[in-house]
């Protein structure tokens, strides 16, 4: 006899017969239940978006000005309220919303408070919150024209209290650039008349003993009234081109004082000297090679030395001095020279014995009326002057400014020497000028048969 194949319940009946499962299914649904409700049911949160950036309006650009305003104030926090799912950290970013400055009519320089409006970037979900607050409100924007121009720049050391070694000097601190761009707002920038390189010197390098280069600090001056936070140097880069000063420091050293003789006869030896200050404080580089154990007051010309006590004033520029002294108030030096020992006399010269320096082709020079030629005065011991003649005499005349003139005669100057090698220790006295006409050959050669015949 054949069984009766088992009949299949529904899973519902298993489920409400077995408490286990039931029990599980009745929590599913009252969750499922639950979030539905706290879903679509439940009260509008609120959420803060935080670091919202700003973005400003076009408007003032179309009336030729800038807006310019800090960086840091360009951020907001934008309060939005909604379901928890559509304004939570995944559904909602600070990128999903749009804060902007409202344009305003701009036509003169300025603060100016612009209030600030926020919307949705994506439209599709703008029904999905509201946005209820913008923290803040409104920011401040100085409105100006823009402009660039060039402005000195001045080093400058922060430091106080001592800054170099004892016994050595501080120079003038000099910056890497002269001149710098600086581009910002026309109003600021018409108060501007420099700008600054600052150094701070380390203390571990304190106190100096040679030169620095240190990296500066570009700075405005402090006095600026308008925002020179907005203000932008353009030429500076602290890559390809950044700011340093350079620190000189001198080494401070005391010298005698000398002076130097030129065009001294080969026989004589430099004469003795006395000069007022004897001696000076000088500050130098410690690392220059330059001898500076001296300090060269003048040159002096021999041709400028009389037989007798030659006392000479030689005013000075500390500006234009190669080394610098400490004492500010030193304006000038007295050189006095004695050269009593020698005697003095005067020769003439021959004409052979005259030679014209630069002359032109086609020609002829000669001397005229006029000048000092006729005394020559010539210094020196008494046996060799004795032992001079006027055919010692040399003269050179360098005519180059007569070529280069319309006139036929002028005034040249005349340099003078000894042509005797055996006497070298005599020179010759002074200064000398001679009067020089130029005529052409064929002037020359008229002139000259006229003269024959009369």
């Amino acid at each position: 006899m054949m069984k009766k194949q088992a009949e299949k319940k529904p899973f519902s009946d298993g489920l409400f017969q077995n408490n286990k499962l039931l029990i599980i299914f009745c929590f599913l649904v009252s969750v499922v239940l639950w979030a539905t409700v706290k879903i679509n049911y439940s009260d509008d949160t609120t959420r803060t978006v935080s670091d919202v950036k700003v973005s400003l309006g076009e408007g003032a650009q179309e009336f030729g000005y800038t807006a310019f305003v800090d960086e840091s104030e360009l951020v907001v926090d934008v309060e939005v309220m909604g379901k928890a799912y559509n304004i939570n950290a995944q559904a909602l970013s600070k990128d999903d919303i749009v804060v902007e400055a409202s344009g305003s009519f701009v036509d003169s320089a300025g603060y100016r408070v612009v209030s600030l409006s926020a919307k949705i970037a994506d439209t599709a979900t703008a029904n999905n919150f509201e946005i209820t607050r913008i923290t803040p409100s409104a920011i401040t924007v100085y409105y100006d024209r823009k402009i660039t121009d060039t402005f000195n720049v001045v080093a400058r050391i922060k430091n106080s209290g001592t800054i170099v070694k004892e016994g050595f000097s501080l120079g003038k601190a000099a910056p890497s650039l002269n001149t710098v761009e600086v581009s910002g707002p026309a109003t600021v920038l018409a108060e501007l008349e420099n700008v600054f390189f600052d150094v701070v010197i380390p203390d571990d390098n304190l106190p100096l003993a040679s030169t620095v280069q240190l990296k500066a600090e570009l700075s405005y001056p402090d006095e600026i009234s308008g925002n020179t936070k907005f203000l932008e140097c353009i030429t500076v880069d602290s890559e390809t081109n950044p700011a340093t000063v350079t620190i000189p420091v001198y080494e401070k050293k005391t010298v005698p004082t000398t002076v130097k003789f030129i065009n001294l006869p080969e026989g004589i030896e430099a004469p003795g000297f006395e000069i007022i200050p004897s001696e000076v404080e000088i500050i130098r580089n410690p690392n220059d090679v330059q001898n500076t154990d001296e300090f060269t007051v003048a040159t002096i010309d021999f041709r400028k030395l009389d037989n007798t006590e030659n006392v000479f004033t030689v005013p000075i520029d500390q500006n234009n001095l190669a080394v610098r002294l400490t004492d500010k108030s030193i304006t000038e030096f007295e050189v006095s020279v004695d050269m009593s020992g020698y005697e003095k006399t005067t020769l003439s010269y021959t004409l052979a014995n005259v030679m014209f320096l630069n002359k032109q082709d086609g020609m002829v020079y000669s001397l005229g009326t006029g000048g000092n030629l006729d005394t020559i005065t010539v210094i020196g011991p008494e046996s060799s002057l004795a032992a001079l003649t006027s055919d010692d005499i040399r003269i050179e005349i360098n005519v180059s400014a007569l070529n280069n003139s319309r006139t036929s005669g002028q005034l040249l100057d005349a340099n003078i020497s000894l042509g005797n090698s055996e006497i070298t220790d005599c020179w010759v006295y002074g200064s000398y000028q001679a009067y020089v006409t130029v005529m052409t050959q064929q002037e020359a050669q008229a002139l000259t048969e006229t003269t024959t015949a009369a």
